[in-house]
């Protein structure tokens, strides 16, 4: 399994909303997966399966578009991951 890219959201939100969107190649083919959630909740996950990476890469711009545009109840914007945050701590 390997990470080929990964995004992480966050939203102006009273929760603290959070989105984490990664593409990952297996053996088999890719997968997009998802994780969402807010401050005190437990985070919720999606994958989707596809055995192109075209036609993985099509869905992650999909719904990283989608989260990101404006007009939305709640946009999200990209911001660096928790776990890259730590590296500077």
């Amino acid at each position: 399994m390997t990470i080929l890219q990964q995004t992480y959201l966050e939203a102006d939100s009273p929760g603290h909303a959070w989105y984490r969107l990664q593409l990952i190649q297996l053996a088999e083919g890719f997968v997009i997966e998802k994780h969402s959630g807010c401050r005190g909740r437990k985070a919720h996950t999606e994958a989707w399966f596809r055995w192109d990476k075209a036609a993985a890469r099509k869905v992650y711009d999909r719904i990283l578009r989608n989260k990101t545009k404006d007009g939305r109840r709640r946009v999200y914007r990209e911001v660096p991951s928790p776990a890259q945050l730590e590296l500077f701590s």
